[in-house]
């Protein structure tokens, strides 16, 4: 997996590819405690060059998710393509997550006040 972090104003946008897995995912889950530990509340998640995610990914998605909440924060999925869409979309995480085409839409969604995610 690789996983790039990047400041866009207020929004902290990881940038995710090649398989979120089992095998990576505390790589995952140790950046998010970092970036929320040092205050960062936006989070965005952008999957679009994510090849594979397993049920442990979708884990540890829903406890970031969580953790932003606890503290007022939010967090929003971008551009999930092909099997990775399908993944999220049996999940039911359209239920959960703002999932947008974009990584400019999923900035102006977690800076507003949390939109598109229910409690």
């Amino acid at each position: 997996m690789k996983m790039n972090v990047r400041q866009d104003g207020e929004v902290v946008v990881i940038e995710m590819g090649g398989r979120f897995a089992f095998s990576t995912h505390r790589d995952f889950r140790k950046k998010v405690d970092e970036l929320l530990g040092r205050g960062s509340k936006k989070l965005i998640v952008d999957l679009s060059q994510v090849e594979f995610i397993d049920s442990s990914a979708l884990g540890m998605l829903l406890m970031a998710r969580e953790q932003a909440r606890l503290i007022g924060g939010s967090l929003a999925l971008v551009n999930p393509a092909g099997y990775v869409r399908k993944i999220l979309d049996l999940a039911q995480f359209q239920r959960i997550f703002p999932i947008l085409p974009s990584v400019d839409e999923a900035v102006i969604a977690v800076s507003g006040v949390a939109a598109g995610v229910r409690e």
